[in-house]
């Protein structure tokens, strides 16, 4: 067994060991933290892998594994891969010789949305605040969730869960910091891909037809799932109606192609990859349904908030947001779409660049209410384990203080 297998099993079963007292699944089963890495053959997507065993830190907390070959093991200059001087963001600062160096670890999902991070390490940005930046991976959202409970992670992307709001209902004060990835028009990055077979027979016609079908869904307590609680209740049934099996976005692709599933949930590039890759056809997202499905956000842990006295958190923001408004430039604005799917794909992302990407808030700031609606469903359902005060799971202020930092952003 090769030493990166070896140190990243051994981050793995820590990780595990810390979260799995703390957060139950809605079925009852604790979250799995992730396997040793998605396929990388047969279109499936390649997942970083944990590169440095996890040590200690000085506050005792563990510190998480880098991922190598994502983009914190990537050089970090001032200039990008593309030769893009740092300094083209707008508001952009410089750490100065006080600004004491800081490491952040953070969960690292292979999906569009871990964009605006991968272009500021590229591009400079997180070392010009004195960041340097770990991705651990993980092959979906909510699996991340009890390691950042369990203080092995400071932040992850992806979708506030049943896990999100127990953690908190168990006094754990993880908290929802800004938007990684607004659904939009022409930006609708959610999609339920069917396999052509069952289009081209007439066994799926209409959405309806969902009903009657094998669906593959990561996970059975976050977003994903609403989405097809959402179109239950808009077409008549009852969720527990569906036959539906946990898999992963990697996992569903070939799932799809062997036909062991009819359908499968999806985010981008994976939901474009059922297309290329599965024999399956994209037939509806969420704007086609409703507008209140939540698209993905930053979560942050306790001990993340409170680096340096809140300074690091500000200056990750301030780091990453250069990174958003960057992606909205280049990529969503057309100036250099190219520059930016090459750097995503180098760093284990496999954009299409024709699909429903994500756009964001250039601010960071985080739509409310489709989580709300989604904390509401599920805490209607009796899944989340106590009584939890909504409005104090979000805690936007460092965001805020790092876009007032960069100023107005300006395409």
């Amino acid at each position: 067994m090769g030493h990166d297998s070896i140190q990243r099993r051994a981050f793995l079963k820590m990780s595990l060991s810390a979260g799995a007292g703390l957060l139950l699944v809605a079925c009852g089963s604790a979250a799995a933290l992730p396997s040793s890495g998605a396929p990388s053959s047969g279109g499936a997507a390649n997942s970083a892998t944990a590169g440095e065993s996890a040590q200690p830190s000085s506050s005792g907390v563990a510190k998480p594994a880098a991922a190598a070959g994502s983009a914190s093991s990537a050089p970090q200059s001032s200039t990008g891969a593309t030769g893009k001087p740092a300094a083209s963001s707008a508001g952009a600062s410089s750490s100065s010789a006080t600004t004491q160096a800081a490491t952040v670890s953070l969960g690292f999902l292979s999906v569009a949305g871990d964009a605006p991070s991968i272009i500021s390490t590229q591009r400079g940005y997180f070392k010009d605040v004195g960041i340097t930046v770990e991705n651990v991976p993980f092959d979906g959202g909510s699996k991340a969730i009890p390691a950042l409970a369990a203080g092995q992670l400071d932040l992850t992307t992806g979708t506030a869960d049943v896990n999100f709001f127990n953690a908190v209902a168990r006094n754990i004060p993880l908290r929802l910091a800004g938007d990684d990835g607004l659904i939009a028009p022409g930006h609708d990055f959610y999609g339920i891909a069917v396999r052509n077979e069952l289009v081209s027979n007439g066994k799926y016609k209409t959405i309806k037809d969902l009903k009657n079908l094998k669906v593959g869904v990561s996970s059975l307590t976050g977003a994903l799932y609403y989405f097809l609680v959402v179109i239950a209740q808009k077409n008549g049934w009852d969720p527990k109606d569906y036959n539906v099996t946990t898999i992963t976005f990697a996992d569903s692709i070939v799932a799809l192609k062997q036909g062991s599933i009819d359908a499968a949930v999806l985010v981008e590039p994976f939901a474009s990859r059922a297309e290329t890759d599965g024999n399956s056809k994209v037939v509806v997202r969420t704007l086609d349904v409703s507008p209140d499905v939540p698209g993905a956000h930053l979560m942050v842990s306790p001990q993340f908030l409170q680096k340096g006295g809140g300074d690091v958190a500000v200056r990750f923001f301030t780091g990453w947001l250069r990174g958003v408004r960057d992606y909205l430039t280049d990529f969503v604005g057309g100036k250099n779409p190219d520059d930016v799917v090459k750097m995503l794909q180098a760093n284990k992302i496999n954009i299409v660049p024709t699909a429903q990407n994500p756009t964001y808030d250039p601010d960071g700031k985080l739509p409310v209410k489709p989580v709300q609606d989604l904390f509401t469903y599920f805490n209607g359902l009796g899944k989340i384990e106590g009584k939890v005060d909504f409005a104090s799971t979000i805690d936007t202020s460092a965001m805020a203080k790092a876009a007032a930092q960069l100023g107005p952003y300006k395409s």
